[in-house]
């Protein structure tokens, strides 16, 4: 099953960067020295204030002051589904709209992104992330909070919401059994032979600016995940508000450095009018 999850989730990161000139061989030369405990050495506390890399970003990081209009080579090759990664990973978005808590630098190496900071505990089985405080990051004006990924990160568990990809967040305290909806069978948990709901997996909002994970057991590898696409936050009151949020039928609300100007087929994207923290592109 390891191995497994570990050839998707390289096949996952491929896909995301090829469309920025990256060669699968490229990507893949690089994983194995991410994994494992060299990445919880070497990601065990984020840089404050340190910012995600890529072309793109660097891009919009530079127009701090004005919009500029950039043409995406993603929505280039195809129109997209939508823009809801929770719900379809291949989706034919342009990932630069959205942001999660981490991304990958140039060398795949996981660098901060909405989280500005964060601790592991020393078995590496709890994740605490320290969010960009009082930001406006939505393009609604809405901050990008912890609460966001709690929600977030159970929409993509759950089986209903369809994402073949939802199998990445299973090192999460019982995602696996709330994601089957088989009862926890584990004589020293107090939910031992129940259900889960969402409330029960080990995400937690300790304000809005601390997300808490718990996982189920050490895992030294979990930070490569958080900064997969799959894993970008969506805006609940959009999702809850209109079924087909991310369809183009509705301005799209989104938290990444580059928004979608004129809908959802079009190749033309702005980057974000910003105030920046440090060589950050994040909005505060």
């Amino acid at each position: 099953m390891g191995k497994n999850l570990n050839s998707s989730e390289d096949e996952v990161r491929s896909d995301a960067v090829e469309a920025l000139g990256v060669s699968r061989r490229t990507l893949l030369k690089g994983s194995a020295s991410a994994a494992g405990a060299a990445a919880l050495v070497a990601t065990r506390v984020g840089a404050a204030g340190a910012a995600p890399s890529g072309a793109v970003r660097h891009l919009a990081r530079q127009a701090q002051g004005e919009e500029q209009v950039f043409y995406s080579q993603v929505i280039s090759t195809g129109e997209p589904k939508s823009f809801d990664w929770n719900a379809d990973l291949y989706c034919g978005g342009d990932p630069e709209t959205f942001a999660g808590l981490c991304t990958f630098d140039a060398d795949n190496n996981v660098v901060a992104d909405w989280a500005e900071t964060w601790e592991v505990n020393a078995d590496a089985s709890v994740y605490t992330f320290h969010i960009r405080k009082d930001n406006k990051g939505w393009t609604d004006g809405n901050p990008v909070t912890a609460h966001d990924f709690v929600y977030s990160w159970a929409r993509l568990l759950d089986l209903n919401t369809g994402n073949p990809y939802g199998f990445i967040l299973l090192d999460i305290k019982h995602a696996s059994a709330f994601q089957n909806q088989t009862p926890v069978d584990d004589a020293n948990d107090p939910l031992n032979g129940k259900v889960p709901t969402a409330d029960d997996l080990g995400l937690k909002a300790v304000d809005d600016w601390t997300l808490e994970v718990t996982l189920e057991g050490p895992r030294a590898g979990f930070l490569q995940k958080v900064g997969y696409t799959a894993c970008v936050p969506a805006p609940r009151w959009a999702v809850e508000a209109n079924p087909k949020w991310a369809a183009g039928d509705v301005p799209l609300v989104s938290n990444g450095p580059m928004t979608s100007s004129s809908g959802i087929t079009t190749r033309r994207l702005c980057s974000r009018r910003t105030k920046t923290t440090g060589t950050s592109n994040r909005s505060n």
